[in-house]
């Protein structure tokens, strides 16, 4: 080998030995062993790394060399390069956050340190809640004596929802609006008053990872309560025929000769009214029942009857011809 000459690792020099006078020469042969005394080099090494946790909240750690997914290389002006890596391949994390990843590239040589490369790994939480239960919509009568519905009061936990999360219990919150509005951060509905009418309600799961779910549901709340009548006139023994048999019927509701018509509802003022209408002529003498009716505009009705019993008090008319 010429001098001069690059050599690999274990190559065989043969020194020869020429006599310029004799010109007898003489040989001897020996191996030259090549040692590299610098370390390998990473030429591809983040600062950061995100990635994603599985559904149970758990990271298994991959192989961040080039063996694996190539997050980190180096390279080495001879030999082969062995990583390592520090937490181990197939190492488990729990939970988002920050963790530390080391990994080491060794060239086997005679170096006394390995190269390092060390990188932030942020692992992210982006599978939302899971709603297990949600209600479908839901019909409810007022309670008694209100124009509203209590939630709870016949089946506790009739109008909340069930919730999982992978990583964190979810934090629950609900909106009302419609025929009752409002919003809080609560798991339960049991105690809120809903309002007669329509109510849509959404219930909205966080992970407070940045991962939520919703679920959204009608509450209708039906008045199926009728109006109660406080007060029913009796009947009516004032009316007098005139002289040609006939009286014209009183306005029960606002000036009536006994008492006047009254009935109260659980929601509204209802209407009323009577039949026949006040106004109307009546005929003769005999009796004539009145209907009175309240109506609440709900489709829910109450009603009372009573008697007119018309007198006839002129004297007959003697026509002597």
């Amino acid at each position: 080998v010429p001098q001069g000459t690059a050599v690999a690792d274990n190559t065989t020099i043969t020194l020869t030995l020429t006599d310029n006078g004799t010109l007898q020469s003489t040989s001897t042969t020996f191996v030259v062993y090549v040692i590299e005394s610098n370390p390998p080099v990473f030429t591809n090494c983040p600062l950061s790394f995100t990635d994603y946790l599985d559904n149970s909240c758990y990271y298994t750690v991959p192989d961040f060399s080039p063996n694996g997914l190539n997050v980190a290389s180096a390279t080495d002006a001879c030999t082969g390069i062995t990583y390592t890596q520090n937490p181990q391949v197939s190492s488990l994390f729990y939970g988002p956050g920050p963790q530390t990843i080391t990994v080491y590239a060794d060239d086997q040589n005679v170096n006394t340190t390995e190269s390092t490369c060390t990188f932030t790994l942020n692992l992210i939480d982006n599978t939302p809640p899971t709603i297990s239960v949600c209600p479908g919509d839901i019909t409810e009568s007022t309670d008694p004596g209100n124009c509203y519905h209590i939630a709870g009061t016949y089946q506790s936990g009739e109008y909340d929802i069930s919730t999982f999360d992978n990583c964190n219990a979810p934090i629950e919150s609900y909106s009302l609006s419609g025929a009752t509005s409002g919003s809080s951060l609560t798991s339960s509905l049991d105690g809120t008053q809903f309002n007669a009418g329509v109510t849509l309600v959404t219930w909205v799961a966080d992970d407070g990872n940045g991962n939520s779910a919703a679920c959204t549901f009608n509450v209708t709340i039906a008045d199926q309560e009728a109006p109660v009548v406080v007060n029913c006139p009796s009947d009516d023994f004032s009316q007098v025929v005139d002289n040609n048999c006939q009286y014209t019927v009183p306005d029960y509701i606002n000036n009536s000769p006994t008492t006047n018509f009254q009935a109260i509802d659980n929601c509204s003022s209802p209407t009323l009214s009577q039949d026949p209408p006040s106004g109307t002529i009546e005929s003769g003498t005999n009796a004539v029942v009145v209907t009175m009716t309240a109506t609440d505009g709900n489709g829910n009705t109450s009603s009372c009857t009573f008697n007119i019993w018309p007198n006839d008090f002129s004297t007959p008319v003697v026509n002597c011809s």
